[in-house]
């Protein structure tokens, strides 16, 4: 059983390449008269089998847009871990910055103290 939906994703004005205007026209007069209830899905099924290189234009969409997708995913992915690396090294350095104000304060205190008692009597 065919889905009434199913045609609709079927290639059209965008996919079809230059110089196949009666191609472009056939299908979008069909996809114009399934709009309109003219046609059955079974129909404009029939119709779109009868221009395979829109299928192969439409497959070739699909596969570029999904490899386009996994790499904006990949690089996604790879934005991410480099933010938590940095995100990571913040946390390191701000400890490092508090453990050296840390060291330094106890050395002003204990060279604070000790000069004065050099020169007692």
């Amino acid at each position: 059983m065919t889905r009434p939906n199913a045609a609709i994703g079927r290639p059209g004005t965008a996919l079809a390449p230059d110089g196949d205007e009666p191609r472009r026209l056939v299908e979008r007069a069909a996809l114009e008269a399934y709009r309109r209830g003219d046609l059955t899905a079974a129909q404009l099924d029939a119709i779109w089998q009868q221009v395979p290189a829109g299928i192969d234009a439409r497959e070739n969409a699909v596969r570029s847009a999904r490899q386009l997708y996994e790499s904006a995913s990949a690089e996604a992915a790879r934005a991410r871990q480099q933010a938590y690396v940095a995100g990571v090294a913040a946390e390191v350095l701000a400890e490092e910055k508090r453990a050296a104000a840390d060291r330094l304060t106890a050395a002003r205190q204990s060279a604070g103290a000790g000069l004065p008692s050099l020169f007692a009597p």
